[in-house]
């Protein structure tokens, strides 16, 4: 029997991009629109916007990173054994998560897991964390995204 390969359309669907990405900021508790610099009930954001290193594509803001056991900055393996660096975020709404989250082998029990995809070009850039009714966060990795402070 000669199967086909699947073509990329079927592997990765088509993402589908609002055409405004707002985020609600967690540590300063505003409203603010990743494309622009508006910001609701402030007169002006200065922290830098987190982007994708592949597309430039707009993920979180600087001013949304969360300590995580007492840190930002972490390193874990996973079991294929390769070995991460990442920061973590309270949110990184231009991040689309990916498959179910599942439980097994976090780095942060009893927080699941599901990969996290940039919403722009698709590249995978890190990981959505949640407990069952309890807190969410991120984990961007280090390189796959960049911080940039231009006006």
């Amino acid at each position: 029997m000669n199967v086909s390969p699947r073509s990329a359309e079927d592997r990765y669907p088509p993402i589908t991009v609002p055409a405004r990405l707002d985020a609600f900021d967690h540590v300063h508790g505003v409203m603010f629109d990743l494309e622009n610099e508006d910001c609701e009930s402030c007169d002006e954001d200065t922290s830098p916007r987190i982007r994708c290193s592949a597309c430039g594509h707009p993920l979180t803001r600087a001013n949304a990173a969360q300590a995580i056991d007492g840190r930002e900055q972490h390193r874990a393996t996973n079991p294929a054994g390769i070995r991460y660096a990442f920061r973590t975020f309270s949110a990184a709404p231009g991040c689309r998560p990916v498959g179910e989250a599942c439980e097994t082998h976090s780095w942060f029990p009893p927080h699941r897991w599901r990969v996290a995809d940039c919403g722009g070009c698709g590249m995978h850039c890190g990981w959505f964390f949640d407990r069952v009714g309890g807190d969410r966060f991120v984990a961007l990795i280090e390189g796959r995204f960049i911080e940039d402070t231009s006006p």
